[in-house]
């Protein structure tokens, strides 16, 4: 089971199994996010939209929608 946590940084390693002839997750961990995490990425590239839409959430009285 895999579970929602906000500030996280979930890195997973992957295997081949030749066997099964499937990639299967060999490694996996978390680590806490600080947000000066993209700092370090390389081949970044921001990306804007022209008339992007804006959408707006609304909760209503009725709790069985969230």
């Amino acid at each position: 089971m895999v579970r929602y946590k906000p500030n996280l940084i979930r890195s997973a390693s992957p295997k081949y199994d030749k066997n099964s002839k499937t990639w299967l997750v060999d490694d996996a961990e978390d680590a806490k996010a600080d947000g000066s995490e993209s700092s370090a990425w390389d081949n970044k590239k921001e990306l804007k939209q022209k008339n992007a839409p804006v959408l707006k959430w609304v909760r209503s009285g009725d709790k069985s929608d969230i």
